[in-house]
């Protein structure tokens, strides 16, 4: 894997969030709000390019093969990111709420919620 590879596989994401939106819905991708290594686009890139991947606000972080890649995200990334991370924002289909430590998951222990069913399912007393 190159780097210009990988530059294409970001770009191929979507001109705009909604098309970002649109891609990862449609390839049944979810991720974490406010987390770099599971946020949707994150997950989406690490089947893509069968690496670890983090996404920050203006940079992906990609390791493959002993190989590490620091690359620029894209305006359209950048966007679906601030819009997915706000609590009530657009988006929130994409978000897996499982194990997820973000504001509106603790604020509505969604978590705890979570694993009070686990610990249930698992025969142990909850």
């Amino acid at each position: 894997m190159n780097k210009e590879l990988i530059e294409q596989e970001i770009k191929n994401l979507g001109n705009t969030p909604d098309e970002i939106y649109s891609l990862l819905l449609k390839n049944g991708i979810s991720g974490r709000k406010r987390d770099p290594c599971s946020c949707p686009i994150a997950n989406y890139l690490d089947e893509k390019l069968d690496g670890s991947v983090s996404v920050f606000n203006d940079e992906v972080l990609v390791r493959i093969d002993k190989q590490v890649f620091c690359l620029p995200i894209t305006q359209a990334c950048k966007e679906f990111i601030e819009e997915f991370d706000k609590i009530d924002g657009a988006y929130n289909e994409l978000h897996d709420r499982t194990g997820c430590y973000c504001d509106e998951c603790l604020e509505n222990d969604v978590w705890e919620d979570e694993l009070d069913r686990e610990v249930t399912a698992d025969g142990d007393v909850g």
